[in-house]
């Protein structure tokens, strides 16, 4: 072999380093994909945990229709204290098989405390759209992310007869037992005006249902055993009541 060829053999090879500008362009391409990819990730948590919304409600659905099933078609009574009677919860807590923890959304698990307590000693705070409502019960204290719709209860006095449902009923699928709600129980009754907070509504009526806790919509589960997302808009166009009417309604 020619001493060039063995020169050209034992040649050392030299490895160029990174340059400061590729080492830039680098970090540069890592930055806008986080950036990119952030907000991405931040939405399949929030699909996920408005999918497991969705199922407690679903539960708390099925757990009604079997309540009707047990009870020859009829719901629960109101005593006409209503405060004073079981909790829905405790009504359908023998159907459900873990009462706590289908009580709250993922987006609302924790109680707030920054609220007085109200409504005589009963209510210890209302919820909002990220945080959960505290109830004093007579089987022991709840926290919750949902609302019960009452005039879905068979009324055992003749006060204000006009908004409770009369069974056996017709349009099921439009008429809402529960959904993300601000507090235990709502009387949603027209005309209901929308609340200038969308946040931290401080309503009884459908407005303690328009949180935006799920991109503008909430989660509802109807007589008919289903359950859906709604947008905010559409909870007026629902027939909360026996005398309810749809509403075109314009959100803050």
């Amino acid at each position: 072999m020619g001493s060039a060829a063995a020169a050209r053999l034992t040649k050392p090879t030299h490895h160029r380093g990174f340059s400061l500008l590729e080492l830039l362009v680098v970090i540069g391409i890592i930055v806008l994909l986080m950036g990119i990819l952030l907000p991405v990730v931040g939405n399949v948590r929030k699909s996920a945990r408005s999918t497991a919304c969705l199922a407690n409600l679903q539960q708390w659905g099925a757990s009604f229709q079997m309540y009707l099933a047990s009870n020859h078609g009829k719901t629960m009574s109101d005593a006409g204290d209503w405060m004073a009677d079981r909790r829905w919860w405790e009504w359908l807590g023998a159907y459900n098989g873990n009462v706590r923890a289908s009580l709250l959304c993922p987006e609302a698990l924790q109680r707030r405390d920054d609220l007085p307590p109200f409504g005589g000693g009963h209510f210890i705070n209302r919820g909002s759209a990220q945080a959960a409502w505290a109830m004093e019960a007579p089987n022991g204290d709840a926290v919750g992310s949902y609302g019960f719709n009452h005039w879905i209860y068979q009324p055992n006095t003749r006060r204000n007869p006009n908004p409770y449902f009369r069974y056996p009923l017709k349009d099921a699928s439009v008429i809402p037992i529960l959904g993300d709600c601000s507090q235990p129980y709502a009387l949603p009754i027209g005309p209901d005006v929308v609340p200038t907070s969308l946040i931290d509504p401080n309503q009884i009526g459908i407005g303690a249902y328009c949180l935006d806790r799920h991109r503008m919509a909430v989660n509802i589960v109807f007589f008919d055993g289903h359950a859906e997302h709604v947008t905010l808009a559409g909870l007026w166009k629902l027939k909360w009541a026996r005398n309810s009417r749809p509403t075109d309604v314009v959100l803050p």
